[in-house]
């Protein structure tokens, strides 16, 4: 073959390659979940909300309930929370499916945002700490130092409510923002011999590898 018939052969089959990585690239793009928006954001959680019966529990119509969240600030992960103070977590846990066996007081540590249902950003199911073999007493310190919001018994409700894959794949997920006494602290797991996913109380100060400690960026 001359130099001219190769350099001809090498040209088409660049074009080929590029129409093909071309069409490659528009079949991917036309697959791509559409951008999730603030209000799609807020509208997939409150409609979660609304079929576990939150506004059912509240005695409140579905448009007044809705009124209740705000728009979320942000994009980055966010996660909706209804407060204890406005759902006991004993009843949250009824209606998200979870089996309650805390039959102690709940407090929380961190100081929850104003407003009965809230945002949290930049949601960490615990995945940062899990695997290290600490125990949430050493997790505490370690998470406040890096800027990062403790999450309390609400927050990891609602954590499970948007990532339940997390819990069913086996790993516990602790509360570091709320204590129980004495020196107890909630955390999430699912229960393999009873199929079931349950709310229960561990020692602050056990280490585990296949447990974290949840958090937020804000």
């Amino acid at each position: 073959m001359n130099r001219n018939a190769c350099l001809l052969t090498t040209a088409f089959a660049a074009i080929i390659a590029g129409i093909m990585l071309l069409g490659f690239c528009l079949v991917a793009r036309a697959e791509d979940p559409p951008m999730k928006t603030q209000e799609s954001i807020r509208a997939e959680q409150v409609r979660k909300l609304m079929k576990c019966g939150f506004p059912t529990i509240l005695k409140m119509t579905v448009d007044d309930f809705a009124k209740l969240v705000p728009l979320p600030e942000s994009t980055d992960y966010p996660v909706l929370v209804v407060s204890a103070s406005l759902v006991p977590i004993a009843t949250q846990c009824q209606l998200l499916g979870v089996t309650n066996l805390v039959d102690v007081e709940i407090r929380d540590i961190e100081k929850v945002p104003e407003g009965s249902v809230y945002w949290r950003y930049g949601t960490d199911d615990g995945a940062a700490s899990r695997g290290m073999g600490e125990s949430v007493v050493w997790c505490r310190p370690w998470l406040a130092h890096d800027g990062c919001v403790l999450a309390n018994a609400a927050e990891i409700l609602a954590i499970h409510r948007e990532y339940p894959d997390t819990v069913q794949q086996g790993f516990g997920i602790d509360a570091p923002g709320s204590t129980c006494k004495p020196a107890l602290c909630p955390y999430l797991w699912y229960n393999e011999a009873k199929k079931r996913v349950e709310l229960a109380t561990r020692p602050s100060d056990e280490e585990k590898f296949d447990w974290g400690s949840a958090s937020f960026a804000k």
